[in-house]
């Protein structure tokens, strides 16, 4: 058996409240339903709340940092990656 990580990298020129946790869970939601690879990408694109998920309790969320970089526009909003790592 093993342990399922799900690592989010989020990149952006700024977040709204909770937005973060809104991702995530969309994100999760989307994995468990096996959608389509872009659906993630329909859901931000469409910009109707109504299409994403609860946001996910802030447990097991762990800011990592901030950068200040000039933002790629062209590189997309979001990138997730699964690992599995064996126990």
């Amino acid at each position: 058996g093993g342990v399922t990580v799900l690592a989010v990298e989020l990149k952006a020129d700024r977040f709204l409240r909770r937005m973060v946790r809104i991702l995530v869970a969309t994100a999760v939601r989307e994995a468990v339903r096996q959608s389509s690879h872009d659906s993630l990408r329909r859901i931000v694109l469409s910009r109707d709340r109504n299409e994403a998920a609860v946001a996910a309790p802030s447990e097991g969320l762990c800011f990592v940092g901030a950068g200040y970089e000039p933002y790629d526009l062209s590189l997309g909003g979001a990138a997730i990656r699964q690992l599995v790592t064996e126990s």
